[in-house]
C-alpha cells in the first residue's frame, strides 16, 4: 500500500474510530495511546504478506521519515517467532514501540472466544471491546521486557475502542475472506489490548531492544531497533 493511501485511510480510520462511542466493554489508557495502538493496528494489516514475525518486514515501508502524524511507527510483532533487526532512519523525534498484546479482530466463524468463567462470545463486533478485556490482563498481564540505550522502558498498558482496519485481497490467513462474508469486503473491525510505548528521542544514535520470547515458550524472538535520528 503506497504512503498516500495509508495516510488518508489511517486518518479517516482513526478519526472515525474514536468518535464512536464504545461497544460492551471499556477502552483504557490514554486516549492519545489509543490512537496511537490503532494507527500501529492499521500500519501492520497494511503491510502483512504472511504470517511473519513482524510487519512490516522493513522499518518505515510506506511510511515517511517523519513518521504518522509526528509519530514514527516502529515494525510490529506478528505472528511468528524469530530475532529480528530493523535500521531505521528518521527525522522525527517521536517513535511508537510495540511491547506486546492482540489485535482482537472480528470473524466469520463460529469459532468462539471462551472466558475463565465459561462465557463464550463469537469474533463479531459487538463482542470485540469485551473480548480484549479479558485477553489483555489475561495473556498479556506485563510487557514485553525491553530497554532504550540500555535503559528499561515501562511501557502503557492500552485497550482500544473498536475502529476499522482496511484488509487486502492478497493478506494472509482469512482476513479478506472474512471480511467478504461479513459484509463489508475490505474491512474488518478491530481492538487491540496489550503495551505500547511512546519514546522521545534526541538526535543521533539509538538502540533499543524488546524481547518477546516468553510469548513464544521461550523460542529467541529479540527485536532490535538501530535508529538514527536526523
Amino acid at each position: 500500500m503506497a504512503f498516500m493511501s495509508f495516510r488518508l485511510i489511517a486518518t479517516l480510520v482513526i478519526g472515525l474510530a474514536l468518535a464512536l462511542p464504545g461497544a460492551a466493554g471499556a477502552a483504557s489508557g490514554p486516549k492519545r495511546v489509543q490512537t496511537l495502538a490503532a494507527a500501529q493496528t492499521v500500519y501492520l494489516f497494511a503491510n502483512l504478506t504472511g504470517e511473519q514475525s513482524a510487519s512490516p518486514r522493513v522499518c518505515g515501508a510506506g511510511q515517511p521519515s517523519s513518521g504518522f502524524l509526528g509519530f514514527f511507527l516502529l515494525p510490529t510483532l506478528s505472528f511468528s517467532p524469530g530475532d529480528q533487526s530493523f535500521d531505521c532512519r528518521i527525522t522525527t523525534r517521536t517513535v511508537v514501540l510495540d511491547l506486546s498484546g492482540s489485535t482482537v479482530s472480528e470473524d466469520a466463524s463460529d469459532v468462539p472466544y471462551e472466558f475463565a468463567d465459561g462465557t463464550e462470545l463469537l469474533f463479531r463486533r459487538p463482542n470485540l471491546e469485551r473480548i480484549c478485556d479479558d485477553v489483555g490482563p489475561r495473556f498479556f498481564p506485563t510487557p514485553s521486557p525491553a530497554t532504550l540505550d540500555g535503559n528499561p522502558i515501562a511501557g502503557t498498558a492500552v485497550t482500544t475502542p473498536v475502529f476499522p482496519v482496511p484488509v487486502h485481497r492478497t493478506a494472509p490467513l482469512t482476513f479478506w475472506d472474512d471480511s467478504v462474508a461479513l459484509g463489508h469486503p475490505g474491512l474488518l473491525f478491530s481492538t487491540f489490548c496489550g503495551w505500547k510505548a511512546e519514546l522521545r528521542l534526541t538526535r543521533g544514535q539509538h538502540v533499543i531492544l524488546v524481547d518477546h520470547s516468553a510469548l513464544f515458550g521461550g523460542v529467541s524472538t529479540h527485536f532490535r531497533y538501530n535508529i538514527t535520528v536526523r
